[in-house]
């Protein structure tokens, strides 16, 4: 009987020892974990780079780290080309290769995540990763 005690007295103050901590997250927190968003107005090609690198190398960048790469010790925010980002990606120790493609190609490369630049209004690009392709859609 005595036994049977202890096992139960032991039961009952073991949780109290015990601290089980976790995070309850939505599905679409843990589907965006890698995601890097712009903070600041022409900025989206320094999240984009960002969170490309994050997805394929595991690491975890910043978009003001890639700002930082392109322009030194002056945060530079204005619209950037891809061969800015191209110079910082070879900062940061990494190898890159930029290439103009169409829709034929899109199609038959989208099987690893892709840095873009959309072009609807040429005095304002925009810098996007694309996921995943499905028919007329693309996932961003």
């Amino acid at each position: 009987m005595e036994k049977i005690l202890k096992i139960v007295l032991i039961m009952t103050l073991l949780p109290l020892f015990l601290k089980a901590e976790f995070v309850v997250k939505s599905y679409q927190e843990i589907k965006n974990e890698k995601v890097i968003r712009q903070n600041y107005e022409e900025s989206c090609g320094a999240a984009s780079l960002a969170t490309l690198i994050n997805i394929l190398d595991d690491s975890n960048l910043t978009e003001s780290d890639l700002l930082k790469a392109m322009s030194g010790q002056q945060l530079y925010t204005d619209m950037v080309s891809f061969a800015d980002l191209n110079d910082a990606v070879k900062k940061l120790g990494f190898q890159s290769k930029s290439y103009k493609i169409d829709r034929k190609i899109l199609e038959s490369i989208i099987s690893v995540p892709i840095l873009v630049k959309i072009e609807d209004d040429p005095r304002f690009p925009h810098f996007v990763v694309i996921i995943n392709h499905k028919g007329n859609y693309l996932q961003i």
